[in-house]
């Protein structure tokens, strides 16, 4: 569903009271939110090379506050309108790739693809992690609660851990992408089905790196270093390929090495994972106090 913003408020849903000048929302019905928006439009009457470098930087700061609004979205397919032309511009944690502008007049069919491309592609498509369950179940009285569900595979069993809620979500158009969640993680023991706290990151990282985060977490456990969270899991995501379908590791530079084949265009290989570990804590900088920042600091002049 698309909606022309002129005369909305800002979007709430962010750090940043922004709106942009038309939206297209995840569902008909969605609450005007920057967590409900599947990607939007910056429109300039006229053309010109000054208006083309504003709107870019308007668009990349917007595409900003949707990927940090949005928990398990990695990318942001916006649309830049300029006079006749339009523009569909790509934002992820690599960089941003655009088309052309096409006329919209001369160029009926591109403008058509455009549009239906952005509206009706697939949620993986679109930017979202699809290994995350998203879902609804009743609470006791009787009211409809949204749940994010991950499943992994551990040792030929899979375990279910419900995401809480978001720790940490890195608002960086440019790097890794870091979303930190707090989840309960579902363990048959020998009284039973229990509940497990975990922390669960998810990052891209480069694969070709000797040393992966998960991998100095598991030598770090294996000798048993103090202070350092236990590596419960780690994986790589899986999606389906753009051409194949068939489920790969879920990589930035699918998309790039389609558009990009020259040396002075190059791409950037980043695959997406999950790294789970507990125990779970808040961020160092949150403090519910004075007392807490004080004993923190005097922790700190202590250990030094």
């Amino acid at each position: 569903m698309w909606s022309a913003d002129s005369a909305m408020c800002p979007l709430s849903g962010g750090d940043a009271m922004r709106k942009p000048d038309m939206s297209c929302w995840l569902a008909t019905g969605s609450q005007f939110d920057w967590r409900h928006l599947a990607t939007f439009a910056e429109v300039k009457n006229r053309r010109g090379k000054d208006n083309k470098k504003l709107l870019y930087i308007e668009l990349a700061g917007k595409a900003s506050c949707l990927l940090y609004a949005q928990d398990g979205c990695h990318t942001a397919p916006c649309l830049r309108i300029l006079g006749s032309q339009i523009y569909l511009t790509v934002f992820d944690c690599g960089r941003s790739l655009s088309t052309c502008g096409y006329n919209i007049n001369h160029c009926p069919h591109e403008f058509l693809h455009i549009l239906i491309s952005v509206t009706s592609t697939p949620h993986n498509i679109l930017g979202f992690d699809i290994s995350i369950n998203w879902g609804e179940r009743n609470c006791q009285d009787g009211k409809l609660v949204g749940v994010k569900e991950l499943k992994i595979e551990m040792d030929t069993t899979t375990y279910t851990i419900e995401l809480k809620r978001v720790l940490f979500i890195s608002d960086n158009l440019f790097g890794r992408g870091t979303t930190v969640w707090e989840g309960m993680m579902k363990v048959r023991g020998t009284s039973g089905m229990q509940a497990r706290q975990v922390a669960v990151k998810d990052s891209w990282i480069d694969p070709l790196q000797k040393y992966t985060e998960g991998k100095i977490l598991s030598i770090l456990n294996v000798y048993k270093i103090e202070g350092i969270p236990t590596l419960v899991h780690k994986e790589q995501v899986k999606a389906p390929h753009l051409s194949t379908n068939i489920q790969v590791n879920s990589s930035m530079h699918f998309l790039r090495a389609y558009l990009t084949h020259c040396k002075t265009n190059p791409y950037y290989l980043h695959i997406s994972s999950h790294i789970i570990t507990h125990p779970v804590s808040n961020l160092i900088t949150k403090f519910s106090c004075l007392g807490e920042l004080l004993v923190a600091f005097l922790d700190c002049i202590v250990g030094e």
